[in-house]
């Protein structure tokens, strides 16, 4: 499967709970940093090939939160999540580190993730019990919780919205709303057709289905670190780099 971007924190928090208990890989990623354009195609191939898992894009810039919640002070990184917990960590552009977390505990499957039950060890288990005169039911595994109603709506707008993000249209702060692409266009669409109440229409879907950027309580301009980032100057664009990462505050 493809990657998946993230726009926003919430926008995170939602996508990581729709894996449903698959294993999650997630690049923390700047438009800024050289060897996170060079591992980029890597991180998509490795998508392409481990079809069971999930893996995500995040921008620090925009998820400032996130980025900070995981300690991430460096680009890239990449941090592999298994039933949602954090089991490794990787920095930098390293192709072959990177291969080897994704064997370690991605899946190439589709259909399923987990481990079965041999039907000899489920016959043992039962005349064991039987034997020993135990009567403790078999225990039910809980089944994961499914998506939102909304989520086919959300999915179909983000695939609009990398396709438009991909032609150089980008998202829109305002007021510490993250306008995005769809809104734009749906809303120019829906004024179209429905004059200003096609308008209010759009300003609707766009309150219900845009991210907030940042963590609660946190500026936007604050570093993920917790300092000021504001006035930080982005460091030039690196050539093709194989090497370690850039740090979040400069080289």
């Amino acid at each position: 499967m493809p990657v998946v971007v993230v726009n926003g924190d919430s926008d995170f928090d939602r996508k990581f709970s729709a894996a449903n208990g698959k294993t999650v890989f997630v690049d923390f990623t700047a438009s800024w940093c050289g060897p996170c354009k060079y591992i980029a195609p890597i991180f998509a191939d490795l998508a392409n090939q481990y079809k069971g898992s999930v893996f995500l894009k995040v921008d620090v810039d925009e998820c400032r939160g996130t980025a900070s919640t995981y300690g991430v002070n460096a680009m890239p990184t990449f941090i592999a999540f298994v039933n949602g917990q954090k089991k490794e960590t990787l920095q930098g552009a390293d192709e072959s580190g990177l291969r080897s977390m994704c064997s370690k505990y991605g899946s190439t499957s589709s259909a399923w993730s987990g481990t079965g039950q041999r039907l000899s060890s489920a016959t043992a288990s039962s005349s064991t019990g039987a034997t020993t005169g135990s009567t403790a039911p078999p225990q039910r595994a809980a089944a994961p919780a499914g998506p939102t109603p909304l989520e086919p709506i959300l999915q179909f707008a983000d695939v609009i919205n990398q396709r438009l993000n991909g032609l150089g249209i980008p998202n829109l702060d305002a007021g510490g709303f993250q306008i995005q692409p769809f809104h734009m266009a749906l809303g120019l669409i829906l004024l179209f057709f429905f004059g200003p109440f096609g308008a209010l229409i759009a300003l609707a879907i766009c309150f219900f289905t845009q991210q907030r950027g940042g963590a609660p309580g946190q500026p936007r301009g604050a570093a993920p670190g917790g300092g000021g980032g504001a006035n930080r100057q982005p460091p030039p664009p690196r050539a093709a780099f194989g090497g370690s990462g850039q740090r979040l505050g400069g080289n």
